[in-house]
């Protein structure tokens, strides 16, 4: 049965080196390889010694500012917490006296501080642009203020 095109019945295909079936793909250099030519050995002129001093110069002085940043962020975080707990105190102390307002009376009109062009009507001020906009009454580091 010849079943295979151009074959004789009975005869047998000769075995192929794997380099006759395949043939070789040709190898592409790398991208680091064209990009990077290689400059050979450092030469004598680098030294060691002094490359390894500035090393440890350099991991030193990042240490110093480590200790350095985490230390003012302990004073900041202290500073907070000491302005929080006098802004509550203060708080506290007015509504145990039984005052209705903090400090001082409120100003008879709210934008007197802003030039007579940026203001319009009691509460608000214009922006640069033309634009008005209102301000609101927060309390803010004990007292009350008017903010934009």
């Amino acid at each position: 049965f010849g079943s295979r095109r151009g074959s004789r019945p009975g005869a047998r295909m000769a075995a192929t080196r794997r380099t006759q079936s395949q043939p070789k793909l040709p190898v592409r250099p790398s991208t680091e390889e064209l990009a990077l030519p290689w400059l050979g050995p450092p030469g004598p002129e680098i030294n060691e010694v002094h490359t390894i001093q500035i090393f440890e110069q350099a991991i030193n002085r990042e240490k110093l500012l480590r200790v350095r940043s985490e230390r003012a962020q302990r004073e900041r975080e202290a500073a907070q917490a000491e302005a929080k707990a006098r802004a509550l105190s203060q708080s506290q102390l007015l509504v145990r006296s039984g005052a209705t307002t903090a400090g001082a009376s409120p100003p008879a009109r709210p934008n007197d501080r802003f030039p007579p062009h940026r203001r319009q009507l009691k509460h608000q001020v214009f922006q640069g642009d033309g634009r008005a906009r209102m301000l609101s009454r927060v309390f803010v580091n004990g007292e009350w203020i008017y903010a934009a």
